[in-house]
């Protein structure tokens, strides 16, 4: 989502500040990793969300993951 996209070009800064040589190039390749796992297991997720409980559920848990990654991104320090 762009909510997610947001998040990772802002980490991917504060990396290529720390390593400038080939801190964007690794980080990349890390999220376009996770982003492939999370997409095979959201996927088989969703078979049994959607298998047993109505589209509110679902609604419901897709949410409260975004909140997840809220929680984890605001002790981020700002920096420079």
């Amino acid at each position: 989502t762009a909510f997610q996209d947001v998040i990772t070009d802002a980490i991917m800064v504060k990396v290529c500040k720390i390593d400038p040589e080939n801190g964007s190039a690794d980080f990349q390749t890390y999220i376009f990793g996770i982003c492939g796992l999370g997409g095979i297991v959201g996927s088989i997720v969703a078979i049994f969300l959607t298998d047993t409980t109505n589209p509110r559920t679902t609604f419901f848990y897709y949410s409260f993951c975004h909140l997840i990654l809220i929680a984890f991104v605001i002790p981020v320090p700002e920096g420079d």
